[in-house]
């Protein structure tokens, strides 16, 4: 039986960590693995993250915290994860989203028992409803992201690895140190193909909900961080980073489209939004460290996440 460690980074996450611990340990488990462990790692968090989580770690022997008194960015997060789980399968959730049922875990699991060579499973993050003009353009672009990675090798592709929801064989995650920069999950998945190892994209079998940016600034942050991460991806893994991000100017422009038609206000709201992004982007700080935006961290609302374990 294979054993799964579900790895959780988070940096003052207060509104939201309560959510993800208690859908984490609800995950059913099948005759095939058992989940062994929640690890969440607090990189510098000063809200009430880390003394949330000791909350669990008092009733529940699988949760394991630990904190970081200074932010030393996601990868770092990630490596403290990799080198402290115990794991054959290492699961992992971004501290603000939700899975959509008890299976998701099953859902990154399976591809693992299935083909040996698998290396890295990726899920698919779906944004809440809206709640602002901004998180419009936020769920549009989910339309235009997700027709353009599934109409690229049936969704086996970079854009298919998002960090948000993402799985990894031990022997994949044992070997790699993940380096402070933006866009980790790129890294995360040129780092399983060099290697020689699939990636496998599970697409409704894995979901988890997010809110996307509510304001502009948030939108921009997540737009810029991406776009620059290009050039640090460049100098480790080479022309392949190129090849993987290129779509075709037919994919794009039927993704457009056809996303357009099924919500023409969202799309024109993305249209300048991303223009303004573009322009702006160079500006942007895209350290490997997490860019908070207050107004897009919590889910739901505070009264629920102060529910206790």
């Amino acid at each position: 039986m294979l054993k799964v460690t579900i790895g959780i980074p988070a940096y003052n996450e207060e509104d939201n960590i309560r959510f993800i611990l208690d859908s984490s340990l609800n995950q059913k488990e099948t005759d095939s693995f058992k989940i062994s462990e929640v690890i969440v790692v607090s990189d510098g968090s000063v809200d009430a993250t880390p003394d949330i989580v000791n909350e669990y770690c008092k009733v529940n022997s699988k949760v394991k915290l630990f904190h970081h008194n200074s932010r030393r960015g996601k990868g770092y997060a990630l490596n403290v994860i990799f080198s402290k789980g115990s794991g054959d399968i290492f699961v992992l959730f971004d501290a603000d989203v939700i899975p959509k049922d008890e299976w998701v875990v099953r859902g990154l699991v399976e591809p693992f028992i299935s083909d040996g060579s698998v290396g890295l499973v990726g899920g698919l993050p779906v944004p809440l409803p809206p709640e602002s003009i901004v998180e419009m353009a936020g769920v549009f672009s989910y339309r235009l992201q997700r027709f353009i990675k599934e109409s690229i090798r049936g969704g086996c592709n970079l854009y298919a690895a998002h960090g948000r929801v993402l799985a990894l064989s031990s022997s994949l995650a044992k070997v790699i140190t993940v380096p402070s920069m933006p866009a980790v999950d790129a890294f995360l998945y040129l780092k399983c193909i060099s290697m020689g190892y699939k990636f496998v994209y599970v697409g409704e079998r894995a979901v988890v909900f997010y809110r996307a940016p509510r304001d502009v600034k948030g939108y921009v942050s997540q737009s810029a961080r991406f776009k620059r991460a290009r050039e640090p991806l460049r100098k480790i893994f080479g022309s392949v980073v190129d090849e993987e991000v290129k779509v075709s100017r037919r994919i794009l422009l039927e993704a457009y489209v056809k996303s357009l038609m099924e919500d023409p206000r969202g799309g024109l709201l993305w249209t300048l939004l991303y223009s303004y992004a573009t322009l702006t982007a160079s500006r942007m700080d895209v350290s490997g460290r997490w860019l908070i935006v207050e107004k897009s961290k919590a889910l739901y609302t505070k009264e629920r996440a102060r529910s206790k374990p």
